[in-house]
């Protein structure tokens, strides 16, 4: 009976770290675009987003090896979004 004393507390779960990319979807590769594809879809010159990326202003990208750089098309789709709400906010 000396565990009926402690049955009342509840094992508290293991905190999730936000950064635990195990836990988070990974995505797929028709989800990414790489500079070029990119470039199309925002239809600017390939350069432009070269350039974005070197001053921080484009759309957040990362390196898969070495020189691959892809854009999740959900990070792209959400800096339009913000991109559109400053620009209408500077309008008013």
């Amino acid at each position: 009976m000396a565990n009926s004393r402690y049955s009342h507390r509840v094992r508290a779960e293991p905190r999730k770290d936000a950064n635990d990319v195990r836990d988070q979807e990974q995505p797929h590769a028709g989800d990414m675009l790489d500079t070029e594809g990119l470039a199309r879809f925002l239809d600017v010159p390939a350069g432009t987003v070269r350039s974005w990326r070197a001053r921080g202003v484009g759309p957040p990208g990362f390196r898969l090896s070495g020189k691959h750089v892809r854009y999740l098309r959900s990070d792209v789709e959400l800096w339009l979004r913000e991109r559109r709400a400053t620009e209408t906010l500077r309008r008013t």
